[in-house]
């Protein structure tokens, strides 16, 4: 289900049709005309990414790259966008030991920025301003209580700041 606030009254706006069952998670918008949804749909015992955006007119579905070559279950957790060619995607591979992945959108195609395969992270939001993006979330690695874990990029890194 999406809804629109046109400032008055809510409204039921048609999603694209999927054929699974789905949830989102996420929405950012950088304009009335730049809207992305981020979260996951189910089939056939799987999990997969859902990518969402409005144009201003209708939402389509976009596709997601897949962040590692030997996962079939991931899904999305949150996203960022400043624009229509520069969105951000924070997301979890479910096979296997849980690990977290972080991915660029440049208008063109995905690449993945970070992963963290077989790590305790959790890294459930990500925010975006200018050229600097922050994933934030908590970690238990090696170890003992949830620790907060907050990661930061600049454009078109390939490993995280530690702040």
């Amino acid at each position: 289900l999406i809804e629109r606030w046109d400032g008055q009254a809510w409204s039921v706006v048609p999603a694209p049709h999927t054929t699974t069952y789905g949830e989102l998670n996420s929405v950012q918008a950088s304009g009335p005309n730049n809207v992305w949804a981020a979260g996951q749909e189910y089939a056939n015992s799987s999990t997969y990414p859902l990518l969402e955006r409005w144009n201003g007119t209708e939402w389509s579905m976009l596709p997601v790259a897949k962040p590692y070559a030997n996962v079939s279950r991931y899904e999305l957790q949150s996203v960022a966008a400043l624009s229509p060619y520069d969105v951000w995607v924070v997301g979890y591979n479910l096979d296997g030991p849980l690990g977290y992945y972080v991915q660029h959108w440049n208008g063109r195609q995905w690449r993945t920025e970070s992963e963290a395969s077989g790590e305790n992270r959790q890294l459930p939001a990500i925010a975006a301003y200018r050229n600097k993006v922050w994933v934030v979330g908590g970690t238990t690695e090696g170890g003992g209580p949830q620790r907060t874990l907050v990661e930061r990029y600049t454009s078109y890194c390939t490993s995280p700041d530690k702040p």
